[in-house]
């Protein structure tokens, strides 16, 4: 044999390579989404501070709201733009590293 694991090994390490690939790209997408606990929050919190403190405040207070009905509601009106995003991120990846 010229290879050093079987087929079948190397077909379930490449899946396993793109189920982590794809979990890590949503959880980096999820977590650029401006609200307070992640990190675009952050950024949002240091626009938002100096202009309008109390909306601001609003929204760091019912964080866990605003991410609960982007999650039920909003996300899956979503699915096809995020797809695309998530899709071309993928790919750009997988060109990289998948020459």
């Amino acid at each position: 044999p010229s290879s050093l694991f079987p087929v079948a090994l190397n077909k379930t390490f490449i899946q396993l390579l793109h189920a982590s690939v794809s979990v890590n790209i949503f959880i980096g997408l999820f977590n650029f989404l401006p609200i307070p606990p992640l990190d675009g929050g952050h950024l949002l919190m240091v626009f938002l501070s100096e202009k309008a403190p109390d909306a601001a405040d609003w929204i760091y207070r019912n964080s866990l709201l605003i991410i609960l009905v982007f999650l039920l509601l909003i996300l899956p009106l979503l699915n096809g733009p995020l797809h695309a995003l998530y899709s071309m991120v993928y790919n750009s990846l997988a060109s990289l590293v998948f020459i």
